[in-house]
């Protein structure tokens, strides 16, 4: 959670940072606030649930937890469930962030000369 999401979070501020001096164009900002959020709110709905899990005894990698008994079978199915939608959702702001990117390369307002200034 920490190493990964820190460093993809990074490489997106230094996207959203640097993309009017290399395009001369402004990334439309309530894109880019809604990819934020999605993507903040949808890492810790992914990983918070798994530190539960862990916590629960059940152990990474395996594909089917059916055929054990020393945890509760109800609870991890939807645990797993409720992961995999938060999963999706993550995915959908990335999109997102493509689709500002790629909109913002081309049709995007114009940025000053400065644009951190304004």
């Amino acid at each position: 959670m920490v190493m990964g999401t820190s460093a993809l979070f990074a490489l997106y501020a230094a996207v959203y940072h640097w993309f009017p001096k290399m395009f001369g164009r402004m990334m439309n900002e309530k894109l880019g606030k809604l990819h934020f959020w999605l993507t903040f709110i949808g890492a810790y709905a992914v990983f918070f649930p798994m530190h539960y899990l862990g916590f629960m005894g059940v152990p990474r990698r395996y594909y089917a937890f059916d055929q054990y008994q020393f945890f509760p079978q109800g609870a991890v199915s939807d645990i797993n469930i409720f992961i995999s939608v938060a999963t999706f959702v993550v995915g959908f702001a990335q999109l997102l962030f493509v689709i500002n990117f790629v909109w913002s390369a081309f049709k995007g307002q114009r940025a000053d000369r400065n644009p951190s200034e304004g």
